[in-house]
C-alpha cells in the first residue's frame, strides 16, 4: 500500500514498552468500534432499516449524523478527525504526540479497501478494517506495518485479531486480548 502524504516518522524508542494508562485502553476500545461503526454505516446507510447500518450505529454515528463526515484524512486536518476527537488523544507516546488519526477515503476504491485507516501521528503503523466475506459486516481489526513503497515487501501484518476476541461491541470494560493488542500497537507511539 502507498501512502502518499503522510509525514516520515521518528524511530527512536520504536518498539520499546510503554507505560500502561488504564484510561488509554478504554478509549482505544471506544476508537476501535467507532472505526467499525464508521465503516459499516457507510456500507449501509442506504439500507431502510437500522439494524442493518451496522454494529454500534445508535451509539456512534446516530448522535453526530447531522454533521457526520464519510470520508477525510485525519492527519491532513480533515473535519473527519473531530469525529474521533475525544478518543484520539493517549498518554503512551515515546516518539509522536500520541494522537492517532482516522482516514477514511472510499473515492480512492470502495469502502473496504486499505485506504480506510487508523494511525499513529507521523507513521506507517495503520489499524485496518478486514471485512467478511460479501462485506458484511467487519470480522477483524489487523495492525500492520505499511512503508511508502511498493514493494510487497512494504506491508507487514503484524497482528490480526477478531471483533469477537477484541471484545468489541459487548458492551463490558476491556478484555485481556484488547488489552494484549494496545500494549502492541501503543508501543509505536
Amino acid at each position: 500500500m502507498n501512502i502518499v502524504g503522510k509525514p516520515k516518522f521518528a524511530m527512536q524508542n520504536r518498539g520499546k514498552t510503554p507505560s500502561i494508562n488504564p484510561s488509554d485502553v478504554v478509549k482505544f476500545k471506544s476508537l476501535l468500534e467507532y472505526f467499525v461503526a464508521h465503516l459499516e454505516y457507510l456500507q449501509y446507510e442506504n439500507k431502510k432499516y437500522q439494524v442493518q447500518r451496522g454494529r454500534g450505529y445508535a451509539k456512534y454515528i446516530l448522535p453526530i449524523l447531522p454533521n457526520f463526515k464519510k470520508t477525510g484524512q485525519g492527519y491532513k486536518g480533515d473535519a473527519i478527525q473531530n469525529q474521533i476527537s475525544q478518543w484520539e488523544q493517549y498518554s503512551c507516546a515515546k516518539s509522536t504526540s500520541g494522537k492517532i488519526f482516522i482516514n477514511v477515503q472510499i473515492n480512492h476504491g470502495n469502502k473496504t479497501t486499505a485506504t480506510n485507516y487508523l494511525c499513529w501521528e507521523g507513521t506507517y503503523y495503520n489499524i485496518l478494517a478486514k471485512w467478511a466475506p460479501r462485506w458484511l459486516l467487519i470480522k477483524s481489526v489487523i495492525l500492520e506495518l505499511s512503508i511508502e513503497d511498493k514493494t510487497p515487501q512494504a506491508e507487514k501484518k503484524l497482528q490480526t485479531m477478531s471483533i469477537a476476541e477484541l471484545g468489541l461491541f459487548d458492551g463490558n470494560p476491556p478484555n485481556e486480548n484488547l488489552q494484549s493488542f494496545w500494549n502492541y500497537y501503543s508501543k509505536f507511539a
